[in-house]
């Protein structure tokens, strides 16, 4: 697949901070359900597409670095998705929601895959 430009997996750390709202959880599955449907409108969120990198790939880069940056957790469940790989439940920390609520704008890096 090559590199993934930090501009890429930029465009998905406002979807997550979006899914995080309310209760500051969700499940992985709710954006990667194996449908077609959600699928692509993941893709339009994003302005992805599946010839270069598919959104759930960048949403999952995105969590990655936001949980090492410490702004989330993320914890593996017994539930399977639509690929055979663990769900998981991303849960936003203290310092993201101090983060979100700064107004500050989260920037990834570039991950060569």
């Amino acid at each position: 697949m090559g590199c993934v430009s930090a501009e890429r997996i930029d465009r998905a750390v406002p979807v997550i901070f979006q899914k995080l709202q309310g209760n500051g959880i969700f499940l992985y599955s709710e954006i990667y359900d194996g449908s077609e449907r959600t699928h692509q409108e993941l893709n339009m969120n994003l302005g992805a597409d599946d010839h270069h990198c598919p959104a759930e790939i960048l949403v999952d880069l995105a969590v990655f670095q936001l949980e090492n940056a410490g702004f989330l957790e993320t914890e593996p469940l017994g539930t399977k998705l639509a690929d055979g790989e663990n769900d998981y439940r991303v849960t936003i920390t203290q310092k993201g929601r101090k983060f979100v609520k700064s107004g500050k704008i989260f920037r990834c890096e570039s991950v060569d895959l």
